[in-house]
């Protein structure tokens, strides 16, 4: 215990089954090389074996600030990634020899502290025994731990490798790295703006997922994790910072109504007047609208052919053909009579050239609805776009 109390500076913790690493090293100026003791390897010649979490804490740090993170001969580093506290500093790792990584860390405007957190894996020498020791060489800047020791009086190793995924403006999907094995649950941390962290929810423990809820839109959230157990809290893992994206509001239905008064050259579309060649009248006791008016007010297209003497009406899916003196249309491919209570209504062709025909079955066949209104001689024709 002695010998671990004078340790300080330096946190390094591997949640792996096969090794676990915990060291503690004191303030490591620059040139000077530290050596972490480990746990005894268990399981010789694994490959790809996992290391868990490596936190560094740099307190003071200088604008360029770098170290060298060495295994023990023979092992082989397979994989690595980091990431840093506060976001959005500049830090490098390149692998300078199988076992040898270098950490160089960029901050203009040097920050008070710094925390680093490495997740590596790395195969297992054959015939390897006993303890195994990490070399840590400071080579600007000062290492220092954390005050809340990783890992020691029964705490919990911290989560690492803290992801965020945003599933939609309300929602966000945390996805973290358990690297203890002694915790009773995972306590999910959140702030916004210059606010404190504050719990919004806990899992259990070996849980390494969960979905926040209930988030507002257009806004950034900072996440952090802690694992909790008997010996009291972990550290916080790595912090994520997401952006819910803006509210989707699904556009509304446009409506346009065109409205046409009984023998009058005036017709308004959506409350807008203008003027008719051809008024609207009544006849077999039916009130007929002129088609190219109506229709083109209504977002349709009229093709006209002289020839066959017949009007084509199309809007988006809908086809409607007329010929003048036929009570008889081709509604959407099927012959129907304009009107089955009275089939001497049909379209007729008036001066100034321009075809009438029976406002409510040009309407309904294009999903349209007619109201009439006696007070004003008018009828309205309503079509959800």
């Amino acid at each position: 215990m002695a010998a671990r109390a004078t340790m300080r500076s330096f946190a390094l913790l591997c949640g792996l089954c096969v090794l676990g690493i915990l060291a503690y090293v004191p303030a490591a100026q620059a040139g000077t090389s530290y050596e972490a003791l480990t746990v005894p390897v268990v399981v010789p010649g694994e490959r790809n074996a996992e290391l868990g979490t490596l936190a560094i804490e740099i307190d003071p740090m200088v604008a360029d600030s770098a170290a060298l993170l060495r295994l023990p001969r023979d092992f082989v580093i397979v994989s690595y990634e980091g990431s840093i506290q506060p976001e959005g500093l500049d830090f490098s790792l390149d692998l300078l020899e199988p076992n040898e990584l270098r950490l160089a860390i960029k901050a203009p405007d040097v920050p008070r502290k710094i925390s680093f957190f490495l997740d590596w894996r790395a195969d297992i020498p054959l015939g390897l025994t006993g303890d195994i020791r990490v070399q840590v060489t400071a080579l600007s800047g000062q290492f220092v731990s954390s005050d809340a020791a990783v890992g020691t009086d029964g705490k919990p190793t911290p989560p690492g490798n803290l992801k965020a995924e945003v599933l939609s403006p309300v929602s966000v999907l945390l996805t973290w790295r358990d690297n203890s094995d002694n915790e009773n649950g995972f306590s999910i941390l959140r702030k916004t703006g210059s606010q404190a962290f504050a719990e919004i929810a806990t899992v259990r423990a070996n849980v390494s997922n969960h979905t926040v809820t209930g988030l507002s839109p257009a806004t950034t959230y900072v996440f952090a994790v802690q694992a909790y157990g008997a010996g009291g809290r972990s550290a916080s893992s790595n912090e994520v910072t997401v952006t819910t994206p803006p509210e989707v509001v699904p556009p509304q239905p446009r409506t346009r109504t065109v409205t046409f008064f009984l023998d009058s050259l005036v017709y308004t579309v959506d409350g807008q007047e203008k003027l008719l060649d051809a008024a609207p009248r009544i006849l077999d006791g039916r009130l007929l609208v002129p088609l190219r008016n109506a229709a083109e007010a209504l977002g349709a297209a009229v093709e006209w052919r002289p020839v066959s003497r017949q009007a084509v009406v199309t809007l988006k899916q809908k086809r409607v053909e007329f010929w003048d003196g036929n009570p008889v249309a081709l509604a959407n491919g099927t012959l129907t009579y304009i009107d089955a209570a009275n089939r001497r209504v049909a379209p007729s062709v008036v001066a100034p050239g321009r075809m009438m025909v029976p406002v409510r079955f040009l309407a309904e066949q294009l999903d349209g609805t007619v109201k009439w209104d006696a007070p004003s001689r008018s009828v309205a024709i309503t079509l959800q776009e």
